[in-house]
């Protein structure tokens, strides 16, 4: 008689930062309703993973669950498997956080179930050969990944029924594939499709072995599977099936089956994620590229052949497709030095813990999953990397010095300069427009500067082909063989920034610009400062004061010609204010009429809520959300108000001057569908003024972070 070993998986996790709201939801529509499930088929053997930071949750909001899940231990009908308590991407964190996650979660789930796992959920199965070391000393036996990371080096499919060993420097580590084609399947396919793929997969010998391991979110936060999962019963249908077919299927958990049965022998593996991954890791052409390629592979039926051979992206690219992605990452491991540093006691464990909340992976990467598009969860990880960097530097006994210091921090091979005080923390793109790419708040441990510049995506152009087609819908209850689009319009926001998105980026306009033509990119750019280098000069003034003095000699054009000028900024970083000296000195040998302007960046978190407003004068603007669009002429303030956070934000100049605002948007697609993402406000101050020859414009603009 034909066999199956069947192991059932799922893996539970929201991430750093997201709302309290969702947590909730996703409680109570799917990691309470299927504890609740299986309770009831004590038959049922399943393999869990709760990531640390929502094990957390549930603990302090829910603990009655916790009482569910010691039941289902005692009756050996799950298996805990551990991972980094804040769900971290193990390659791309330092080997010392690697242990330490680690062995938080696994302590959390000692103390709190009594249980001591062994085997780890990698999170998004990223793999790179060099983490074996530091999961195996930290008491890890096996770890699950995809199929695809086996057949990517050579493995015969009919070898992934089984597990393999891998190692490095000596240390063994077990490696158990996840069937792709089932976790396809479940819980999405009818149990008969299920039940015909398992016979097609057992055999005579009773050794095959088949695992289905995915995200718990797929029943019942998935749109739509509440529905399908609970109310119309796949669940409890499927858990009775396997006991009805219990003469031939035989569920096991991981542990059960690895330390039971033979490995199928050494595998060295690629640097690998699941395949959408890996896709969603290249560049939006390459990606337009590879769809054409597999839908022409798919009418010749080699798709499946071939299908290991598309998309070989590499997870670390994530961070060179998205320079923001970098500069968090990067962040993190400038906190990670510091904190490093400290004694040991408990203001390092609360660091620590900081840095690693800093470290959870969703906010790093993008696609229709991973939150990089989400400011509220880039803004966790500032968050935590900002506490942590202050719990340093205070026991370091370096919070009270203002100080410019110039490092690599991007290690992009060009130095970047960082001011500090007490009270803010500047970064400085030297070599792309002397421009600010991050700006923190200490005291509410928030960057201003927490935005996502315009990307093009893949789907951006299915998006448009969807809406020509009339395949959309914009209710989501009413989506069967359409896209779900949230919003009208949302195509009118596909344009792509062709810069960084910083502050104190110096742009010279032609005579036709507008507001509108700015927010939309269809302006005449006349200068050669936004993404070109500027020399730089650290100074003490006179009143002893540290200075920090940005130039670029470069040009604009003016009446078909390209006339020299430099532009001199003068940075005075004091207390809460940031003092900007602006010099535009004309090197041509006529006079120039210019138009200049200065963009800065205010990552609001909320682009239409009211504790997030402009005033001018001290009054609100007649459309005064953080997202408006506004033309204010001849002034010499504006000021955004967070009341959410007890904090203004005010700009003065010392003439007046236009004031510019308009939202940076974005268009992303989750599993819900297509939406606008609100990133940031921009305020542009921009002036026309004539300069003659060797002749300097000088104006300033000062910025005043105030507390409320």
């Amino acid at each position: 008689m034909k066999k199956i070993n069947f192991v059932f998986g799922i893996h539970n996790h929201q991430p750093v930062g997201n709302f309290d709201f969702v947590f909730e939801h996703a409680y109570n529509h799917s990691y309470k309703p299927f504890i609740d499930t299986l309770l009831k088929f004590p038959h049922m053997k399943a393999n869990i993973h709760f990531t640390g930071i929502l094990l957390e949750w549930i603990y302090i909001n829910r603990n009655e669950f916790f009482a569910k899940l010691k039941t289902l231990i005692k009756n050996e009908q799950i298996e805990i498997l551990t991972g980094g308590f804040y769900e971290p991407i193990m390659s791309i964190i330092p080997y010392e956080d690697r242990i330490g996650q680690i062995k938080k979660q696994t302590e959390f789930i000692n103390k709190t179930l009594d249980y001591n796992p062994t085997g780890m959920w990698l999170a998004e199965r990223v793999w790179e050969q060099g983490i074996v070391g530091a999961l195996v000393d930290s008491g890890i036996k096996y770890v699950v990944l995809d199929d695809s990371h086996f057949m990517s080096v050579g493995v015969n499919p009919e070898k992934l029924k089984g597990y393999f060993t891998t190692e490095d420097q000596g240390k063994m580590l077990k490696l158990v594939p996840i069937d792709k084609k089932s976790r396809y399947l479940i819980p999405f396919s009818p149990h008969e499709d299920i039940m015909k793929y398992f016979l097609e997969s057992a055999d005579e010998s009773g050794n095959t072995f088949l695992t289905s391991a995915d995200d718990g979110e797929k029943f019942g936060e998935w749109p739509g599977t509440y529905n399908s999962v609970y109310e119309k019963g796949w669940l409890k249908d499927f858990f009775q099936l396997l006991y009805d077919n219990k003469d031939w299927i035989n569920v096991r958990t991981f542990s059960d089956y690895t330390e039971n049965f033979k490995s199928n022998g050494l595998i060295y593996l690629n640097n690998a994620s699941y395949s959408e991954m890996m896709e969603w890791a290249l560049p939006a052409n390459m990606q337009e590229d590879l769809a054409v390629y597999k839908e022409d592979f798919k009418k010749k039926g080699l798709e499946n052949k071939f299908q290991l051979y598309f998309g070989k992206g590499y997870f670390r690219n994530f961070q060179f497709k998205y320079p923001e992605s970098n500069s968090m990452h990067k962040k993190m491991l400038y906190v990670h030095e510091k904190v490093y540093e400290m004694p040991e006691g408990k203001y390092k464990n609360q660091a620590l813990d900081h840095l690693w909340a800093g470290q959870c992976n969703c906010p790093y990467w993008h696609g229709v999953f991973g939150g990089l598009y989400l400011p509220h969860l880039r803004h966790a990880i500032y968050e935590n990397l900002i506490q942590a960097e202050k719990l340093a530097d205070i026991s370091n006994k370096k919070d009270n010095l203002s100080k410019i210091e110039k490092r690599d921090i991007n290690l992009d091979g060009n130095d970047e300069i960082i001011m500090n005080n007490r009270f803010i923390s500047l970064y400085f793109d030297i070599e792309k427009g002397g421009a600010i790419f991050e700006e923190d708040i200490k005291e509410i441990n928030y960057n201003l500067l927490n935005t996502l510049s315009r990307y093009e995506e893949f789907y951006h152009k299915k998006l448009k082909k969807l809406i020509e087609q009339g395949k959309i819908s914009y209710d989501a209850t009413d989506s069967e063989d359409k896209v779900v689009v949230k919003e009208a319009g949302l195509e009118n926001l596909l344009c792509f920034d062709w810069y960084k998105r910083m502050s104190l980026i110096d742009h010279f306009f032609h005579s036709d610009t507008d507001v509108n033509k700015i927010m939309n990119l269809k302006y005449g750019e006349q200068g050669d400062f936004v993404i070109e280098p500027y020399s730089y000069d650290i100074y003490v003034d006179n009143s002893g004061n540290q200075n920090l003095k940005l130039s670029r000699n470069g040009g604009v054009w003016v009446d078909g010609f390209f006339e020299k000028i430099k532009v001199t900024k003068n940075i005075l970083l004091k207390d809460r204010a940031i003092v900007i000296d602006y010099s535009i000195k004309n090197l041509s040998n006529k006079k120039l009429d210019l138009w200049h302007g200065v963009e800065f960046i205010l990552s609001m978190l909320g682009g239409h809520a009211e504790d997030r407003f402009y005033t001018v004068d001290g009054k609100k603007t007649e459309n005064y959300y953080a997202d408006a669009i506004l033309t204010l002429e001849e002034k010499n303030e504006i000021t955004m108000n967070d009341t959410y956070n007890n904090y203004s934000y005010e700009f003065n100049t010392d003439n007046y001057i236009n004031i510019w605002t308009y939202p940076l948007q974005t268009v992303s697609l989750s599993e819900a569908g297509f939406e606008k993402n609100y990133q940031s406000s921009v305020i542009l101050f921009n002036q026309k003024f004539s300069i003659d020859i060797d002749e300097k414009h000088n104006f300033r603009i000062t910025k005043n972070i105030i507390k409320i």
